[in-house]
């Protein structure tokens, strides 16, 4: 799946992902409101296969944000289901601090575009 608002690209992830987001996902500015960076890049591969897993039954998942024009991937929004709690949907993103591509309306146009998608 793939949408597009005026500045942002938000699509599903794709095994080629995983370099990109490993670095990302090591970035403490990143994972600021995390629970801590990635260490090791098998913790980004069974991110991405668990997100991959979810598109592929018709769950709703999470999103890679991509700036349109561009190939580079900043982050990831969308939905997050929660082990612990089954049945219950969170709505979160990641992004990479940047200026200059959206300024500070980056986080709420990737979120606006996330809500408006029906379950």
């Amino acid at each position: 799946m793939q949408l597009e608002t005026e500045r942002l690209i938000l699509r599903s992830f794709r095994e080629e992902d995983v370099d990109v987001m490993a670095q990302l996902f090591a970035n403490p500015d990143f994972m600021r409101f995390s629970l801590g960076v990635f260490t090791e890049r098998k913790q980004t591969v069974a991110f991405i296969e668990k997100v991959m897993g979810w598109d592929r039954a018709g769950i709703p998942s999470q999103f890679a944000v991509v700036p349109l024009g561009e190939d580079a991937v900043i982050g990831y929004c969308g939905f997050f289901h929660h082990a612990e709690v089954p049945g219950e949907i969170e709505i979160g993103y990641r992004l990479l601090p940047i200026t200059g591509i959206a300024g500070s309306s980056l986080k709420p146009r990737a979120l606006c575009a996330i809500t408006a998608l029906r379950i």
